[in-house]
């Protein structure tokens, strides 16, 4: 059985997003939780943890809370569809994802 990891922070334009990393890669996967699922709450529910635990077995596991939902701040009023790509972007970069985040910054200038 995996153990709860600790809760990070990666830090936006406008406020915090709390992720948490499990396991290890490469590859690495992103595992965004929804408005009603926070990752604080997987660590309470036996199914949750198993589903993580075998996501984790297959790379580095990178699980964050949406903003506005569990512990990530919350989103300005109005915030465009591009406020959710900086927040990934933002989270893998704090993860020291490999993945080509600087050339999707490049890509949507």
């Amino acid at each position: 059985m995996i153990k709860r990891p600790e809760t990070r922070w990666a830090k936006t334009e406008s406020g915090y997003v709390g992720y948490q990393i499990i396991g290890e890669g490469p590859p690495d996967l992103l595992l965004i939780a929804n408005w009603f699922n926070t990752i604080e709450l997987w660590w309470e529910q036996p199914m949750a943890m198993r589903f993580l635990e075998v996501l984790a077995s297959l790379g580095r596991l990178i699980c964050f809370d949406k903003r506005g939902t569990g512990v990530s701040d919350a989103l300005p009023p109005g915030a465009p569809l591009e406020q959710f790509v900086d927040d990934v972007l933002a989270v893998m970069d704090a993860a020291g994802s490999p993945c080509e985040a600087d050339r999707a910054r490049g890509q949507r200038s």
